[in-house]
C-alpha cells in the first residue's frame, strides 16, 4: 500500500504553522526559569503572564535589595522552605506553560 502524500500547498501550510507555534519545551523553560514568560512566549494569558512576571520580578529584587532583613535573620528552615517554595512553583508554571503550548 502506498502512503498519501500531502499536497505540496498543504505541507507548506503545515510548516508554516509549526515553524508559528509555540513550542511546548520552551514555554516549559521560560516559565521555569522567570514565571509568566512562557505564557507571554505561548501568546495565551498573556495577563496573567505579565502579572505573574512582575510579582516574580519584585519578590527577587527585594530579596536582592533587602538581603539582610530576610534572610539574615531567618533560620534554615525558614530559608529551606522559601527555596523548595520557589522550586516547586516554578515546576507547576513549566507543567502549565508545557500543557498550554501543546493545545
Amino acid at each position: 500500500m502506498s502512503k498519501k502524500r500531502a499536497s505540496p500547498a498543504r505541507s507548506r501550510q503545515i510548516e508554516k504553522q509549526s515553524a508559528s507555534s509555540p513550542k511546548p519545551w520552551v514555554a516549559a523553560a521560560f516559565n521555569f526559569i522567570l514565571w509568566g514568560a512562557g505564557y507571554i512566549y505561548n501568546k495565551k494569558r498573556t495577563g496573567f503572564g505579565t502579572l505573574l512576571l512582575v510579582g516574580y520580578i519584585l519578590s527577587i529584587a527585594s530579596l536582592l535589595f533587602f538581603p539582610e532583613t530576610i534572610i539574615a535573620n531567618a533560620g534554615f528552615m525558614y530559608n529551606l522552605l522559601s527555596i523548595l517554595a520557589y522550586f516547586f512553583m516554578s515546576a507547576a508554571f513549566a507543567i502549565d506553560a508545557y500543557r498550554d503550548a501543546k493545545r
